[in-house]
């Protein structure tokens, strides 16, 4: 099928809509759903095949690619877009686009294409297929891409620690004060600083400071705040392991000041960074076996 072809087809597709939608203008939210439910997978389905998103070799060289059937399909995206929202017909593409809230037609089909590629280049080497087409378009760099592990437990299966988020600030520091004393008490914080991204662990037992541990990870363009929150906990989880033989808790608490961080590790599932948070429950859990051995 050659591109006047498609771009006939996909045309067809969205009259369809847009005379949908013109019946429906009291319920926009309703042709919304349905744009984005049946015309946008029909329209983007086998596009990582024959659409070849509009790119330039050189800088001021002319655009390369499918420059023409993306000026079509534009053209035909606001057609909808006006049709939905109701706005005047000589309204801007982009600002129709805009106000539906809705991915410009150019920017779904070259995502499409990169979600298809990173998927082949990331499978092994002897199923490895490369669209070379894409990697020109957009300069895609596949090893700068982390690969998210699965996770090593199902979901339905309880971590091995405790949590709890207080209610306020100061509630915390009250509870805080209570258990400070006879404790094993680890404070961990995490910060981004002059695009440089650290953290720190310190251990108290019984009050008393004993050991303080801190790490920097890297720059903000590499590493996340976020991170470096679940790093620290593992940092705190190696300064109890230290300790354990000059003192057996009764109970080993963290002080966080992150509550995305805690529920994050609340949760079982493929999320970013999970092989750190999978990293500390293994921790934990060691750490658990060493103290039932003392």
């Amino acid at each position: 099928m050659d591109l006047v072809s498609i771009a006939a087809e996909i045309k067809s597709r969205h009259r369809s809509l847009t005379l949908l939608a013109l019946v429906s203008l009291d319920i926009p939210a309703e042709a919304l759903k349905l744009y984005n439910a049946v015309a946008v997978p029909r329209i983007c389905y086998t596009s990582d095949i024959w659409y070849k998103p509009p790119h330039k070799r050189a800088k001021g060289a002319r655009q390369q690619g499918a420059v023409r059937l993306t000026k079509q399909l534009e053209l035909i995206q606001r057609q909808v877009a006006i049709a939905i929202t109701g706005m005047l017909r000589t309204t801007a593409g982009d600002v129709a686009t805009v106000h539906m809230n809705i991915k410009p037609i150019a920017l779904q089909l070259k995502e499409t294409g990169l979600k298809t590629y990173t998927r082949y280049a990331s499978r092994p080497t002897c199923h490895r297929t490369a669209l070379h087409q894409l990697v020109e378009a957009s300069n895609f760099k596949v090893g700068e891409i982390k690969t998210i592990d699965t996770t090593r437990a199902p979901p339905s299966k309880a971590t091995p620690h405790n949590y709890s988020i207080t209610e306020s600030k100061e509630a915390l520091i009250k509870w805080d004060k209570e258990n400070f004393t006879n404790e094993m008490m680890i404070y961990t914080d995490s910060s981004c600083y002059k695009d440089k991204v650290g953290l720190s662990a310190v251990l108290y037992i019984n009050g008393l400071k004993t050991e303080l541990l801190k790490h920097q990870l890297g720059t903000k363009q590499e590493h996340t705040v976020f991170e470096a929150e679940l790093v620290g906990i593992l940092l705190g989880t190696h300064l109890a392991k230290c300790h354990l033989a000059a003192w057996t808790p009764t109970n080993i608490n963290f002080s966080i000041n992150n509550q995305a961080t805690i529920k994050a590790m609340q949760k079982n599932k493929l999320q970013p960074v999970q092989y750190l948070i999978d990293e500390i429950h293994w921790s934990t859990k060691h750490l658990l076996q060493l103290l039932d051995e003392e």
